[in-house]
């Protein structure tokens, strides 16, 4: 799944951009309209459709037609306010968003899961046996994701 975050619009674009009037197989049509119904957006499908022309060179086509990638372009701000939203409305449309992203990486196969925290040097330094030592500054330590099997869809 390939998903390309577009600022504003409140929609879901997908393959084929390029066409008038794309044909998908029923089975990826579905798949879209699933994932279209998730997202709450009444308005998605091909650009024809969503924005009222046709993009050549569109990536989600390529992503699709090439590779045979379920790709899409979320429009997650609001209707109005243009390709640089106030840093105010970034927050909410972080998280009117969070789920709907989380869905497609659940929906495709991968479910991840990962901690981070920044430990001090000093606590390597320690665990190694080099005792205590100066400077600042720490180590972030990451936990690995785990990787579940896919769903069907």
């Amino acid at each position: 799944v390939a998903v390309n975050l577009h600022t504003y619009g409140g929609m879901l674009t997908h393959p084929y951009n390029w066409a008038w009037r794309p044909r998908l197989p029923d089975d990826d049509d579905r798949i879209y309209d699933e994932i279209a119904e998730v997202f709450g957006w009444t308005k998605f499908g091909p650009a024809a459709k969503t924005v009222g022309y046709v993009a050549s060179g569109e990536s989600d086509d390529w992503m699709y037609g090439a590779h045979h990638i379920i790709s899409m372009s979320p429009e997650v701000g609001p209707e109005s306010g243009g390709f640089w939203p106030e840093a105010k409305l970034i927050a909410g449309i972080n998280e009117r968003n969070f789920g709907r992203l989380l869905y497609v990486v659940e929906k495709s196969g991968l479910q991840l899961r990962a901690k981070a925290r920044l430990r001090p040097f000093e606590d390597f330094r320690r665990e190694a046996g080099g005792g205590e030592g100066g400077g600042g500054g720490g180590i972030l330590e990451e936990v690995p994701p785990l990787l579940g099997g896919p769903p069907d869809f």
